[in-house]
């Protein structure tokens, strides 16, 4: 008899010893900061900005005792909103939340949980219902000597869906966004950044290790490519801000044809060879992330030069023959200038020569290796005349 006083008196021990160990949820001294974006096109994720939640004192709810719950959405945290009630009973680890509506309070935790067992939420914060989740294994994990109960959850109506909960903290997605996954909302998203007691982190999410983010970083300043003109050489500097400490990456999504991207300098650079308009997209992806955070895409315009296009036929310009072998002619006719100034220009946009031409002259070609070249005619006073295509060629087959 006195054994088996002795071994209820155990169990009244070990059971009180629980619920005293229970780490409460619910706590005034407690904050969380709850990140949310979105994803836009081309897999762009976009920051929706940072929540921050704290708990206020108890008031009478519906015949019940629930604490005050407010929310703020600047980074001082200095103007805040309540948005509703929330309740926990530390005997049996289950959390209520109440967005107002005396018939709008449902369950949106349950700490008891163990492997197998399952739970409906009824998250009224979302605007979800009936969430079912099933409890897949549950932890242990050590923060600052504590010891905190971590609950793996997944979705009885999708694998993909899943939630994890710490003891004493709540959900990754955030206090308030238990069941997140299961409400299948499309398009966005949000993650716990980090949860505080007595204003000491007990929580600091690994990827992002900050409280609060405006914005994902780097971001690209340039709102559009520059006009290309046509057998100019084109370049088109990237240019980034935060970068700082920032470890990402450059991706060239969509070059045009005639363009080259450098995902190392970010530097775009090409040689036009036909008017028109052509698209062009690059990315950005911060690799500590592990997502892209912002994009340019448009059009490149390439267009005939102005100097060019008002070109008047008082100037001709002759150049023979045409592949050159060895000399190129070129003569001038124009009665209001005397001489001109020539540049041949490699595909690579590389010059090679420079010259002036007093009515008419030779440029010797035998050095130039076999290819493309281009020859641009400027007048004296530095007005783009003309451009023309060269084929240096070989005759001699030996």
């Amino acid at each position: 008899m006195k054994k088996a006083i002795y071994l209820l008196f155990l169990l009244l021990l070990s059971l009180s010893s629980t619920a005293q160990n229970y780490l409460e949820l619910c706590d005034s001294t407690k904050r969380w900061n709850t990140l949310y974006y979105g994803s836009w096109s081309w897999n762009i994720m976009h920051c929706a900005g940072t929540r921050s939640n704290r708990i206020g004192p108890e008031v009478l709810f519906n015949n019940t005792l629930f604490k005050q719950l407010f929310e703020s959405e600047d980074s001082l945290s200095t103007n805040w909103e309540q948005r509703g009630f929330i309740a926990e009973d530390t005997e049996t680890g289950k959390v209520y939340y109440s967005s107002g509506d005396p018939q709008e309070i449902g369950l949106i935790y349950d700490f008891s949980l163990e492997a197998g067992d399952s739970i409906t939420i009824n998250n009224y914060y979302l605007g979800v219902e009936n969430i079912q989740l099933i409890c897949d294994s549950v932890d242990y994990i050590s923060n600052k000597s504590v010891v905190r109960k971590q609950i793996y959850l997944y979705s009885a109506d999708n694998q993909y869906y899943y939630d994890i909960w710490i003891e004493g903290i709540g959900s990754k997605f955030g206090l308030l966004n238990s069941g997140f996954n299961g409400a299948s909302m499309a398009g966005g998203g949000c993650e716990l950044l980090c949860c505080s007691e007595d204003m000491v982190n007990i929580f600091t999410n690994p990827v992002y290790q900050s409280c609060y983010l405006e914005d994902f970083y780097p971001q690209i300043l340039n709102d559009t490519f520059d006009t290309a003109w046509l057998y100019t050489p084109y370049a088109f500097q990237l240019q980034l801000a935060d970068t700082v400490n920032v470890p990402y990456q450059l991706i060239g999504e969509q070059i045009p044809e005639g363009f080259e991207f450098n995902d190392t300098t970010g530097l775009l650079t090409g040689f036009p060879e036909q008017t028109g308009s052509f698209f062009c997209a690059i990315t950005v992806k911060n690799n500590t992330y592990g997502f892209l955070t912002d994009i340019i895409l448009g059009d490149i315009q390439v267009m005939l030069p102005t100097k060019l296009a008002e070109l008047t036929e008082e100037t001709v310009i002759h150049t023979y023959p045409n592949p050159v072998e060895n000399q190129l002619h070129i003569s001038i006719e124009n009665k209001n200038t005397d001489f001109v100034v020539v540049e041949v220009i490699t595909e690579e946009a590389k010059l090679i020569v420079k010259s002036m031409v007093y009515g008419s002259s030779s440029l010797d070609f035998s050095p130039f290796a076999d290819g493309v070249y281009y020859l641009k005619v400027y007048e004296k006073f530095g007005r783009l005349l003309e451009v023309k295509k060269l084929i240096k060629f070989n005759m001699d087959v030996n």
